[in-house]
């Protein structure tokens, strides 16, 4: 079947006896009807005779038309707090060679410690089961699907949260897992979105970079670096910053401590170089503190195109009079 991994094992016979080599290989999305043809050749001498070769038996098979499917949770981070509304995404690809006309996609979530979010999916709830039906996934399509959670309140740190998920499609399926851990953490998250969409040289563009703690606990001496492209250069902030190094391209702010559910807004304004191309302006704002050492990035990219000047001015005063003057 296309998109699947296959192990193939050979055994070779020598005079100190058998030995067992394993090979894998990844199929390709591949048509169906396709023949593999796989064999192996070994090369073997022994003492001072002419060395020989053995080839083993062609393995044949021919590659299914049908479609065939990756699954799993989407990503994000596995803790979580009491309180918290937790997005389940569950992502799926086909992987086959044809297109799945229906599915049918699964999760269950674990007996007690989460509870769905009404109105917050297209799925079929059942108890603690949310099914969807998904149709027309053509060979190569990525999608998803998703419900909303809230973590209980009265969970205890440490509780592992197990949830269970399967796609089911003609007469397979394939299944996953996620288990959540409760606990009290901050977590940091940076957006950064720029004034334009566009930008020519010599321009101006102001970027709002917003820095929030999602987490139920303070974030401690945050830190806010800005880094700016090579096509631009700092022009200012609404916020002073505690240092501007690397010829104005890299700027860094101190936030202090950022409370659980709170945020910082730093605006930054940056002009791009004169006489540039079609060329990117890119920024890219991280954020971490002593209790997030991992922190989050949000980067915006600026396509730089060429636009007529702001303003031409054109003077008729006469630096220079040559000849005879109304003559």
């Amino acid at each position: 079947m296309s998109g699947k991994l296959f192990k193939y094992r050979f055994l070779l016979f020598g005079i100190l006896g058998p030995a067992l080599l394993c090979l894998q290989i990844a199929l390709a999305q591949t048509s169906g009807n396709t023949t593999i043809i796989n064999q192996v050749k070994a090369t073997y001498k022994y003492k001072t005779f002419p060395a020989d070769t053995i080839s083993s038996v062609p393995v044949v098979f021919t590659i299914l038309a049908a479609p065939n499917f990756e699954f799993s949770f989407g990503a994000r981070d596995t803790n979580v707090f009491s309180k918290e509304t937790l997005l389940v995404r569950l992502v799926y690809k086909n992987t086959g060679n044809v297109k799945a006309d229906t599915a049918t996609v699964q999760t269950v979530l674990p007996p007690a410690g989460l509870r769905v979010v009404p109105g917050s999916t297209q799925g079929a709830i059942s108890g603690g089961a949310v099914t969807w039906k998904v149709f027309n996934v053509n060979p190569g399509q990525t999608d998803s699907v998703s419900v909303k959670t809230v973590v209980d309140s009265t969970l205890s740190a440490g509780l592992q949260l197990s949830l269970e998920a399967s796609l089911t499609w003609l007469s397979s399926s394939v299944a996953a897992s996620r288990i959540f851990v409760v606990n009290s953490f901050p977590r940091l998250e940076v957006t950064n979105t720029s004034s334009v969409s566009v930008i020519g040289s010599g321009r101006t563009v102001t970027y709002q970079i917003v820095v929030k703690n999602t987490g139920n606990i303070q974030s401690t001496n945050t830190t806010l670096v800005d880094t700016i492209s090579q096509n631009g250069t700092y022009q200012s902030a609404s916020v002073t910053p505690d240092s501007i190094r690397s010829a104005q391209r890299v700027i860094v702010w101190k936030l202090g401590n950022i409370p659980a559910f709170s945020q910082r807004n730093v605006s930054v304004t940056v002009v791009t170089s004169s006489n540039l191309g079609f060329q990117t302006l890119s920024n890219s704002a991280f954020a971490y503190s002593d209790n997030v050492p991992i922190g989050s990035l949000g980067k915006a990219d600026l396509p730089i195109v060429p636009v007529a000047p702001k303003s031409i001015s054109i003077s008729s005063d006469r630096q220079y009079i040559f000849g005879k003057l109304n003559q």
